[in-house]
């Protein structure tokens, strides 16, 4: 009868494991990548508060901000100059829900980012700093928790990175599998008395 039971809770966990294989094919993004452009401040930089246009390097009004040289991880397959699609935001404010900072494509995969928090980190004559954090987006990955910053440096416009994405493992699958494994030991311990 032991054995059986061991038996069973072998095949269970096996066959658990194999259902699990579709829903784990996605992973969590990794990797960083920056863009090229400027901004347009609702004052000057010292003060301001919000961005109210974000253009690209070739001034106000005459392109939209580009992927820059480097990107990493997940987004390394990104080409330079890829056009960006970015939203003017307020800094001065929490914010209140998940708001989309940019977003572009390439082929069918869409990359994305929302911001959840933003932090004056420095701001001050010619130069302001905002770091936050937010959710990452790329057509089949999972969704993934980042950090996210921009610095101004007033003359050459912004630089915006976002990067250094903290990989959340699925607490769920990590417990179920756990009480599996806790399972399969009392089994075994039983059965040896």
């Amino acid at each position: 009868m032991k054995n059986q039971i061991l038996k069973f809770c072998a095949v269970a966990v096996v066959g658990f494991g194999a259902l699990m294989l579709p829903v784990q094919a996605a992973t969590y993004i990794s990797g960083e990548i920056a863009f090229t452009g400027g901004a347009t401040l609702n004052g000057p930089i010292d003060t301001a508060t919000a961005f109210t246009s974000i253009f690209g390097p070739l001034g106000p009004g005459a392109d939209v901000p580009v992927v820059g040289g480097g990107p990493t991880g997940n987004y390394a397959g990104v080409p330079g100059g890829t056009p960006v699609s970015f939203t003017p935001f307020a800094f001065d404010a929490p914010i209140g829900s998940p708001t989309q900072l940019w977003t572009f494509s390439v082929g069918p995969t869409t990359y994305s980012f929302d911001i959840t928090s933003v932090t004056i980190a420095l701001q001050g004559s010619g130069f302001l700093h905002l770091t936050g954090e937010g959710i990452a987006h790329i057509t089949g990955q999972l969704s993934t928790p980042a950090t996210w910053s921009i610095t101004d440096v007033g003359f050459n416009g912004p630089v915006f990175t976002f990067g250094n994405i903290a990989v959340v493992p699925e607490p769920s699958i990590n417990a179920l599998l756990a009480g599996f494994g806790a399972v399969f030991l009392v089994f075994r311990y039983r059965s040896k008395q």
